[in-house]
């Protein structure tokens, strides 16, 4: 979802280019204007917040189904861009429902649906970060700006392994910047209280410490001990969901 984010962030910065590349990793999207006003009204995925996560897929399987009767055909990875924001109008589902296609909940979605999924939220993150920083001079501001956009995730997306890595990078990197562009100014306090986002954003602290001097981020102590307890919450996660169909 967050791929070629921080390339949209540092495009116009290049006085600290090693600390431009180890941000590089974060992701950034494309720019759907009519999607804008739907994507932002969807946000904060708490559209159905009492239905089970297999039923708000069935529902978005459902969504989907009636629009391809509408369009006469079934969207395949030929279907453009253009066809799923304004003939599809993916960018109507809100987030909880938009993450039920993207992670293929139920398996009852095409890997064209899957990638489609992540158009609103592509839409959601560039018309932020454009907002936030129009002149692509203030990558702090970018940066604090995705971040807002990462936090309006449904609570099945915040679980994710994806989720947590993108929101440590997000955090970082702005942290980062506020250090670099604003020396003399506090940053907003963007903690998410995740301990595992937590230990990711040391990670990444840590590889920067290293002036590179390791091969990866996933290198660091801090992220191996992250990855192990992301392992062990997804593990009771997993266990819970057992019990419940019991």
């Amino acid at each position: 979802m967050f791929s070629a984010f921080s390339t949209y962030i540092f495009r116009n910065y290049h006085k600290n280019s090693d600390r431009a590349r180890l941000s590089s990793s974060l992701s950034a999207p494309n720019l759907s204007t009519p999607n804008r006003t739907n994507g932002l009204d969807a946000i904060n995925g708490k559209a159905n917040p009492k239905e089970s996560f297999a039923q708000v897929a069935l529902k978005a399987r459902a969504f989907l189904d009636e629009a391809y009767i509408r369009l006469n055909k079934t969207a395949d990875r030929h279907t453009t861009e253009k066809e799923w924001r304004e003939a599809i109008h993916i960018g109507t589902l809100d987030r909880r429902t938009l993450y039920a296609i993207k992670s293929n909940q139920g398996g009852l979605f095409s890997e064209a649906e899957i990638k489609a999924a992540s158009l609103p939220v592509e839409d959601m993150l560039k018309a932020a970060t454009a907002a936030a920083d129009p002149r692509g001079k203030d990558p702090a501001a970018a940066f604090k700006a995705s971040i807002g956009v990462m936090d309006g995730a449904s609570t099945e997306e915040k679980a994710s392994l994806s989720w947590v890595t993108a929101r440590a990078k997000a955090q970082w990197s702005y942290e980062n910047a506020m250090r670099e562009t604003h020396p003399h100014r506090i940053p907003a306090n963007v903690t998410t209280n995740n301990p595992v986002v937590d230990l990711f954003v040391k990670a990444w602290g840590e590889f920067s410490a290293s002036t590179y001097s390791l091969d990866s981020v996933e290198d660091t102590p801090s992220w191996s001990k992250a990855m192990s307890l992301w392992r062990i919450q997804d593990s009771g996660r997993a266990d819970s969901k057992t019990i419940g169909h019991l």
